[in-house]
This record gives C-alpha cells, sequence and structure tokens, in this order.
C-alpha cells in the first residue's frame, strides 16, 4: 500500500461526496480535569489514488520492506511449502513462548506479523489446527497484503475502550420493543469469514460487532469497533478498509487508537544481576497497580525511578464507504482527540444509522467520559503486569504467557 499513516493528507477545502454523521457531543456533570496538551492534526479522507480496491488475488503486488511489530516472513519461490510452513510454525511457537528473539517483555507484548500468501497461511492453518483450537490467540489475515498478524493479550486500555463502546450498543438495544432487540446482536470474539473483491480469502475477529437482521431476515454487519494500543494506526487504517471496501454490506467502522509515547522497553532488561538487586523489587506478587505513581494524568507511570508505561494518548475515527467512489472515507469531523472529552459525558449513534425504525430519538450512548476519568487507573494496571513480566522473568520462574502451549 502506499498510504503513509505518519505522513496525513490535509485538505482544507470541502469534501467531494463526504458523509456527515449523525454524532453529537453531551457535556458532563463533573468539573474540569486537567488535560495534557496535544497538537490537533486534522485527518480527512483518503484520496482514492491512494486505494487498491478489488485487485484480483493472483495480481496481488509483492510487497517489500513492510514495517512490522517483528520482522516478517517472506515465502521463498523455491522452497517447498511444508518448509516455509514449519518456520512459520516455529516462529510463532517462539513468540507465544518468549524464546529466542521474542525473550523481552515488550516483545511478547507486542502482536506478531508474518507475511504469506494465501496458500501458505492454509497450510498455517492446518498445521497448528487453528480452526479447532479455541486456545488459539485471535488473529486476522488480509489477502490484499497478505499479512498474518496474530495478536498478543489485551490490555486494560485496550479492553476498557471496548467495554465502554459496547455497553452503549447493550443500553441502546435494551430500551427497543422486543421486536427490534431479536434483529439486534451485539458480538465479540466472531471470526469473519465472508470477505470479497480483492479480500477474498481474508479472515478478521473484530474488538466489536453489530449484527442486524432486516425484514427479508438477511443478517449485515452495520457496525465494527477496532481499537489498538501496542497495533499501529496503520493497521487500524487498512482493517476499516478492509471491512467497508470488501463486504457487499455497507457498514460503520469506529477505530480507537490508543498511544503510548515513548513505546514501551522494558526498563530493566539491560540490567545486570548487581543492579537489579539494588533496586529492591518486592515478591512478584506483591507489585500491585497501588505502586505505581503517575507524572500526569494519563502518565508516564514510574515505579523504582523507571518509567514502566509512557504518557498514554488517544484518538478516535468513524469510517463509512462513500456513496460515489464505493471507499473507505474518514468522515467528518476526522479525528477526535479522546483526550478532550474527559468532561463529555456521551457520543451519540442514531439507532437510524444501523436498522429501520421510525424513531429518531433512539441514540446510542457511548460514555467516553468515563474512560477517561479512569485512564489513570488503567495505566497503573498495565504497568503492574509490566514490572510483574520483568521481575518474573528475571527470577527465571515466569509461565505468563503459557509456555508449555501446543496446539
Amino acid at each position: 500500500m502506499d498510504y503513509q499513516p505518519h505522513s496525513p493528507l490535509r485538505h482544507d477545502g470541502p469534501l467531494s461526496h463526504s458523509v456527515n454523521p449523525n454524532i453529537y457531543f453531551t457535556p458532563g456533570n463533573s468539573s474540569p480535569r486537567p488535560i495534557q496538551c496535544q497538537s490537533s492534526t486534522s485527518y480527512n479522507y483518503v484520496p482514492s489514488r491512494f486505494k487498491t480496491p478489488f485487485l484480483p488475488r493472483n495480481r496481488i503486488p509483492v510487497v517489500k520492506n513492510i514495517t512490522s511489530v517483528n520482522e516478517e516472513q517472506v515465502a521463498p519461490i523455491s522452497e517447498p511449502k511444508s518448509a516455509f510452513t514449519q518456520e512459520c510454525v516455529k516462529k510463532f511457537k517462539d513468540w507465544h513462548s518468549g524464546k529466542g528473539a521474542f525473550s523481552s517483555v515488550e516483545s511478547r507484548e507486542n502482536g506478531l506479523t508474518m507475511k504469506m500468501t494465501i496458500p501458505y497461511f492454509l497450510d498455517f492453518k492446518r498445521a497448528l489446527d487453528i480452526d479447532e483450537n479455541e486456545r488459539f490467540p485471535k488473529y486476522s489475515y488480509d489477502t490484499l497484503s497478505s499479512l498474518l498478524t496474530i495478536q498478543c493479550m489485551p490490555s486494560p486500555i485496550h479492553e476498557k475502550a471496548v467495554s465502554t463502546v459496547s455497553e452503549g450498543f447493550h443500553l441502546a438495544r435494551r430500551s427497543l420493543p422486543a421486536s427490534h432487540r431479536r434483529k439486534m446482536d451485539i458480538v465479540t470474539n466472531q471470526n469473519y469469514t465472508d470477505f470479497q473483491g480483492a479480500y477474498d480469502g481474508s479472515e478478521k475477529t473484530p474488538d466489536t460487532a453489530v449484527e442486524i437482521t432486516n425484514d427479508a431476515g438477511v443478517t449485515e454487519v452495520k457496525f465494527i469497533l477496532e481499537v489498538g494500543f501496542t497495533e499501529p494506526y496503520s493497521m487500524l487504517v487498512q482493517d476499516a478498509k478492509k471491512w467497508i471496501e470488501g463486504r457487499e454490506a455497507a457498514c460503520i467502522v469506529m477505530i480507537v487508537n490508543m498511544e503510548e509515547n515513548p513505546a514501551y522497553k522494558c526498563p530493566t532488561r539491560n540490567l545486570c544481576n548487581e543492579e537489579f538487586s539494588q533496586l529492591g523489587f518486592p515478591p512478584r506478587r506483591e507489585i500491585s497497580m497501588e505502586t505505581f505513581t503517575l507524572q500526569g494524568p494519563y502518565g508516564p507511570a514510574c515505579y523504582k525511578g523507571l518509567q514502566w508505561v509512557g504518557r498514554v494518548t488517544g484518538f478516535m475515527e468513524i469510517w463509512k464507504r462513500d456513496s460515489v467512489t464505493k471507499l473507505a472515507t474518514c468522515m467528518s469531523p476526522g479525528r477526535i482527540n479522546l483526550l478532550n472529552m474527559a468532561n463529555t459525558t456521551y457520543i451519540h449513534f442514531h439507532l437510524k444509522d444501523f436498522m429501520n425504525i421510525a424513531s429518531d430519538n433512539e441514540h446510542i450512548p457511548i460514555d467516553w467520559g468515563n474512560y477517561i476519568s479512569n485512564l489513570g487507573r488503567y495505566i497503573k494496571q498495565v504497568a503492574a503486569d509490566r514490572c510483574r513480566r520483568a521481575v518474573g522473568d528475571h527470577e527465571g520462574r515466569v509461565d505468563m504467557m503459557d509456555r508449555d502451549y501446543e496446539p
């Protein structure tokens, strides 16, 4: 892909074929909270010249030098498929068990990305019995980029954002008549495989999906939530394109991108035994979130003079299919800084955006104010987990990642 997430496109004039969302803000009753300054960046839609929709699978270009959390694997043309599959399986097991290049805490916290075409992906699945194994980690496969992404265990920062959005839909669903409630399902951890066009053969498990059964009895995905913390923003954008451009039924995609600055690196990994001992860490089980100090309302989080979580920022974008180009488009007002919403109680979608109802007054309340108010606590939880892992790894007796996992 030519899309460069770190070089935002700007468009100061009116947007062509833009879609105005039914979103509004309701002020909360809480007193103002200190907000860390953050430069405002306007993100609008991505022009069509940066898109490659519905490219036939046999014409997918070979992508080189792809930025990945870990070094990507590319199957050599002359190498037998089974040999490449064994190499990928070994890399997955090393990542999952924290061995070799994946022995550091931060590497195990990141996801694993491997580049493979669809025949190798299917062979990889068969080798690990992925379709039959409910214990296998959450993963996605994108045929357009030929990337398999295996995700790590979600953090509190990630999961609380997911529950915040899901709760809004559950509240809205409970207010509906029974005849409408039966037509609305809110699901998590469900794998979807019915992608089309250039994304035919892709697989994706969203953080939250809202399915609506229409009057003809056809069930369609109308809303998707994708949250990233250690996941790059570029991958969230690719997910949005997949959901919007790779499926026949139109849907709305909410991207929530939480970022940590600087990116996490275990502060004790380069310490010798003597230096580590001088820090005087308590036993791992006695390390709790209360022992960490926040330097600001949203981090950094420190303990023993070391930084365990950087300063956390976050933003949200709403993506939808453009009615003319049929491409994924970031809706106005573009990027919304979540940390400026500590005193905003709700964002509302209209239920009419998702299902056929007569009332214009039915809304989906998403309480971001509560999430932002508690963000400092979630940061401390992440810091405590990282510190426990670091102490356990140093002691040589940690088994936090199920090191004996054998599919």
